[in-house]
């Protein structure tokens, strides 16, 4: 298997350097990656993990869309308006994003957690970009809101060598915080929700554990590259 079932799914074809005379090629030296369930990805066409046997997780960054209204919006919910999240809002975001991450990097077959760089390190950096809530404020007499997504946000993974820095692959995948059953993220479906904070804050952290289980899995079984 390859990098990531993040990158691919069982249904999906196996991912592939894309050798082309066309192919993308990041400002970084890094080739795009074809064929994946991931919207975009790319590597180094030799890239080689057999020599990282610890891995090391340097915390998350996220960003938010500027702007967002501050309190319910007057022409319905079919307008899909984002709003504003408040301070407390992304404190909670960004423990559960290092929660999630923690933990399931942590139950890794294939590598131990390390602390600090080191030559047989595989530094993993996680960011959040363009983080949207269509969930309205939590406001006294504000009436029931239903919602198909909670949020959505683009997951960014970089894969680093720890002792260099250098880069090996970047992984990008937008998905939508939706409720339960409604395939997780792979869009909007015709069931509503009650928005509640609680039930929000669930949402969003399915999401997130299950693009860290997928990453963890990606890295416990990849053995290199399909080329075309």
């Amino acid at each position: 298997m390859s990098l990531a079932l993040l990158v691919a799914g069982c249904t999906t074809p196996t991912p592939t350097v894309n050798t082309s005379p066309d192919a993308e090629i990041t400002f970084d030296g890094l080739t795009e990656i074809t064929g994946g369930r991931a919207d975009k990805a790319w590597a180094r066409p030799d890239l080689d993990l057999s020599s990282y046997s610890k891995i090391m997780f340097e915390g998350v960054d996220i960003e938010y869309r500027p702007g967002g209204a501050k309190r319910k919006s007057s022409i319905g919910m079919s307008a899909q308006r984002h709003y504003a999240i408040d301070d407390r809002a992304k404190e909670k975001l960004q423990t559960i994003v290092v929660e999630e991450f923690t933990k399931s990097l942590a139950q890794s077959e294939r590598y131990t957690v390390a602390t600090e760089p080191g030559p047989d390190v595989l530094l993993v950096k996680v960011s959040l970009l363009d983080v949207v809530s269509y969930a309205p404020p939590d406001m006294p007499n504000r009436g029931n809101v239903y919602l198909h997504q909670v949020g959505e946000a683009t997951l960014m993974v970089e894969l680093h060598d720890a002792a260099t820095n250098a880069i090996l692959a970047r992984i990008l995948d937008r998905r939508a915080a939706e409720p339960a059953g409604m395939g997780m993220g792979m869009g909007m479906g015709t069931a509503m929700q009650q928005s509640n904070p609680v039930q929000n804050t669930a949402e969003a952290r399915r999401l997130v554990t299950r693009w860290a289980n997928r990453l963890r899995e990606s890295l416990d079984n990849f053995n290199g590259w399909a080329t075309d």
